[in-house]
């Protein structure tokens, strides 16, 4: 998925939905990459989970911390493979970005079949779960807020 993410970010045509907060930090703050944002993020997402389950929070949840480490140094990775991919025609911008959802889409079906479990799948899916007889509709309300903060 992090070469999903760097398509899109070359493409210059807008990026994916998950990785749209931590590239505006990564404009705003050059120092750092859009990678170390999206490992500080989730990283966030994870000691969100540990304050709202405390006792409940188990060895199993950080499993997502080596899993983020990974997607954040290989969009970090593919960023840099592909920094010489800067196109001036929209056709081929246009090819970048479907080609970045092809990548995203395959990549994001397998991490929902290895990721079965709701802990492991993520703070949007954990917190929709979680409060479900309370409030529904937590999980749409994360992700579209992290698109509407980009």
């Amino acid at each position: 998925m992090g070469l999903g993410v760097a398509l899109s970010i070359r493409s210059a045509l807008g990026t994916t939905p998950v990785s749209s907060v931590p590239y505006v930090l990564s404009l705003a703050v050059p120092g750092l990459s859009v990678g170390t944002f999206t490992i500080l993020m989730n990283v966030l997402f994870v000691f969100a989970q540990w304050l709202i389950l405390r006792e409940g929070f188990g060895k199993r949840h950080l499993l997502q911390i080596p899993a983020v480490v990974l997607y954040g140094l290989f969009t970090d990775l593919n960023l840099w493979l592909l920094s010489g991919c800067l196109p001036d025609h929209y056709p081929y911008k246009l090819l970048l970005a479907l080609l970045s959802c092809a990548v995203m889409a395959v990549g994001r079906k397998q991490s929902g079949r290895a990721n079965r479990d709701k802990e492991i799948n993520g703070f949007p899916a954990f917190a929709s779960s979680y409060n479900a007889p309370q409030c529904p509709a937590v999980g749409w309300v994360i992700r579209e807020g992290r698109w509407m903060l980009s």
